[in-house]
């Protein structure tokens, strides 16, 4: 199966899932993301802002600040494809 066969099986898988399930996931995701090595170490994490029905990192994002973090968020130029974090 190539990449964009995969990544369509699971957008459509996200699509169909249920609120509560989508939220629950993404808690599970965060929980495990947290308890990284390299996340427990790290001083600045880079993220993106998520977009349904992507991973929720809103959440991910609050508990890095709780934990001291410096988050860098990055934004794009559509011209040059390069981003810079924030």
């Amino acid at each position: 199966m190539d990449k964009s066969t995969l990544r369509n099986r699971i957008k459509e898988a996200l699509a169909t899932m249920s609120e509560e399930a989508y939220h629950e996931q993404s808690l599970a995701i965060v929980k495990k993301v947290l308890q990284e090595p390299y996340i427990i170490e790290a001083k600045t994490i880079g993220i993106t802002i998520s977009n349904k029905p992507e991973v929720d990192t809103n959440h991910l994002i609050d508990e890095l600040w709780k934990l001291g973090k410096k988050v860098a968020v990055p934004k794009c130029n559509p011209k040059t494809r390069e981003m810079t974090f924030y």
